[in-house]
């Protein structure tokens, strides 16, 4: 799901996509995007990420994310500034007011990412294994991630040149899902030590392949852990 953000689109074939909204100065924007994106990503994994989680932040920036998708998608397919240019013609004002419109767009969406996809599957992925799996699937992991990145990369320029402004649309709809994933499958870890993440991921229970409990908070899995261990002392 982070590699179908399409954020690496963006960012490996910017001149491409944001000549699709009609922006001449590629290099420019290309480099604010990226700005944006680092300032956002270090004051969020630096001050932000142990209090505000990692569930919520996954599920709103995913949102976020897919209605500025939505926005620019559907500018391009209104407002057709790449044809129009392509053609030697002038944009209208409406039109190059909507440009303008679907750029904030996008640096939005580079500051929203930036607090959800972009750095917390690589956090919940170094949390949720138990300690004797962490060095296999760390390396795991990585390459599964890198992979479905390479492809995504190369099928790119196919995908914008069957979809269109479609391409938008089907980055933005990968983001709802993001945003589902995280809301049904994705439990909160923050503040949670090893053991007490093992116990909400079923490593240390009679069913290990349960669904993650994404209704229990950090503050209820202390407790549930301690009734467990009583359990068990009093069964013994």
């Amino acid at each position: 799901l982070q590699n179908l953000s399409g954020a690496s689109a963006i960012n490996y074939y910017s001149p491409t996509l944001f000549g699709s909204i009609g922006i001449s100065d590629v290099a420019l924007y290309t480099g604010i995007y990226g700005l944006v994106k680092a300032i956002a990503s270090l004051i969020f994994y630096i001050f932000l990420i142990d209090f505000v989680g990692r569930r919520r932040p996954v599920i709103v920036s995913s949102i976020a994310c897919s209605l500025c998708l939505w926005f620019v998608g559907s500018y391009v397919k209104v407002g057709h500034p790449a044809d129009i240019i392509a053609a030697g013609k002038q944009l209208s004002d409406s039109t190059v007011k909507g440009g303008q419109a679907a750029t904030g767009m996008i640096m939005i969406y580079s500051i929203f990412w930036s607090f959800g996809l972009n750095g917390v599957p690589w956090i919940i992925s170094g949390e949720i294994f138990p300690g004797a799996l962490r060095n296999l699937s760390g390396t795991w992991t990585a390459l599964v991630q890198w992979a479905i990145q390479f492809a995504i990369t190369k099928a790119l320029p196919y995908i914008f040149t069957s979809f269109g402004y479609g391409t938008w649309y089907f980055f933005a709809s990968w983001m709802l899902v993001a945003s589902a994933w995280a809301y049904f499958l994705l439990p909160e870890t923050k503040g949670l030590t090893i053991d007490q993440m093992d116990y909400v991921f079923g490593y240390k229970t009679d069913a290990p392949y349960m669904i993650p409990h994404t209704s229990r908070t950090t503050k209820e899995v202390p407790t549930l852990i301690e009734d467990t261990q009583i359990e068990k002392v009093v069964s013994v």
